[in-house]
């Protein structure tokens, strides 16, 4: 009897099926871990420049402190309407980052602060902020 060889096309198949595997498998680690690995995790915005801050802020509405300037991410808490607080100044400026809608206008500018009564901050839309 002679040995059967493999052809090309069955070992295409053979790493095709390999990669789905894999594959599989990588989608279930992240069902498990709950995260996800991505070339744009590691680039995640940071705190901007305290140094000097803006204090006695109050919202024209309540607004979300977001994790990074974009409304997609993780909301942190929140920023009750007219409720005192500050925002980060060192920078001299707002950040830009995701584009909005919000207290009426559209932008893409947003400050890095919180209310007074709580020690969460985050990330504000700027059009809702009096600056």
């Amino acid at each position: 009897m002679s040995k059967r060889h493999r052809t090309k096309r069955e070992d295409t198949m053979k790493f095709k099926s390999l990669g789905t595997a894999a594959t599989a498998i990588a989608l279930f680690a992240t069902a498990l871990t709950g995260t996800v690995a991505t070339a744009g995790t590691a680039a995640a915005a940071t705190k901007p420049d305290c140094s000097s801050a803006l204090t006695n802020v109050k919202p024209k509405a309540t607004v979300n402190l977001r994790s990074q300037p974009k409304t997609s991410s993780t909301a942190l808490g929140t920023w009750g309407k007219g409720k005192k607080g500050g925002v980060c100044f060192g920078d001299r400026g707002p950040t830009k980052g995701g584009t909005y809608t919000a207290c009426g206008k559209t932008s893409n500018k947003w400050y890095f602060g919180g209310p007074n009564s709580t020690s969460k901050e985050g990330w504000v839309p700027a059009t809702c902020l009096p600056i």
